[in-house]
């Protein structure tokens, strides 16, 4: 096992996070660490998003660039 600490957390998002690693027959501390992964892949989606956003509404050349490269890819 990796090196671990402790952490105090609430009673119920204790309760909370038992009952998810129940229904997913994961140990907590697995749970755990898959719920912050998907935090992360969240993060990274959002801000990829965002710039996607930028680009399509504040840099039109650029877009349309982006707009030619896929359709390129989606002829293979």
């Amino acid at each position: 096992m990796a090196d671990s600490t402790t952490i105090r957390i609430d009673r119920d998002v204790h309760a909370d996070l038992k009952a998810i690693a129940e229904e997913e027959g994961f140990m907590l501390t697995d749970t755990l660490r898959k719920l912050v992964e998907q935090h992360r892949r969240d993060q990274l989606f959002n801000q990829a998003d965002q710039a996607y956003r930028r680009l399509r509404g504040e840099d039109s050349d650029a877009w349309d660039e982006v707009e030619d490269h896929l359709q390129v890819l989606m002829a293979l």
